[in-house]
């Protein structure tokens, strides 16, 4: 999991700096406060630099779509700077079950050059119907790069699937019900 912001880190800076990225979803991570981000995500940010919010990863739920008696789920995901100046920004998207099995493969993002208040859409990454009945998380990791500060963020959207049916949870319920404390990963 480090590979995944280490490699998006050096992308888009010359520096050569590693950036260190959170092991999948923090032990105790407290429920969304309201009117802040929605039910199930969470983020996260390691920043180098004095300002750890130049980037701002957004992951929710779009839409539940039935597919042949199963859910997909269609997600949203938007990277928005808050830097003074123009910044570099990489994100990549993947979706593991609660023991960190790679479920839907990672896909980066093409480099892009944000300006202050700048957002960029990407094409819906989603989650595909027929998941196995369990607990799971997609991850959006981003990296970005300017004069002043560099480092990475990570968004976190957790959900379950009962009998083909997904549903988004709450991360401190994802914790709590998931096989995640279990620590073994296959």
């Amino acid at each position: 999991m480090r590979t995944t912001a280490t490699a998006l880190f050096l992308l888009i800076t010359s520096a050569g700096y590693a950036a260190a990225v959170p092991p999948p979803p923090p032990d105790g991570a407290a429920p969304a406060p309201a009117g802040g981000e929605p039910s199930g995500a969470h983020t996260e940010v390691h920043a180098f630099g004095h300002q750890p919010t130049d980037l701002t990863l957004e992951l929710a739920p779009a839409q539940i779509e039935r597919r042949g008696g199963k859910d997909a789920l269609r997600v949203d995901l938007r990277a928005v700077s808050h830097a003074a100046a123009e910044i570099s920004a990489v994100v990549a998207y993947e979706v593991r079950d609660d023991l960190g099995n790679l479920v839907v493969p990672e896909r980066i993002s093409p480099r892009s050059k944000l300006a202050r208040g700048a957002a960029v859409d990407h094409a819906n990454p989603g989650v595909p119907a027929g998941l196995a009945d369990g607990y799971y998380f997609a991850r959006a990791t981003g990296a970005w790069s300017g004069d002043r500060t560099n480092g990475t963020t990570s968004a976190y959207l957790y959900f379950a699937v009962d009998a083909g049916r997904i549903s988004v949870v709450d991360a401190s319920d994802w914790q709590q019900l998931s096989r995640v404390q279990e620590g073994v990963v296959r």
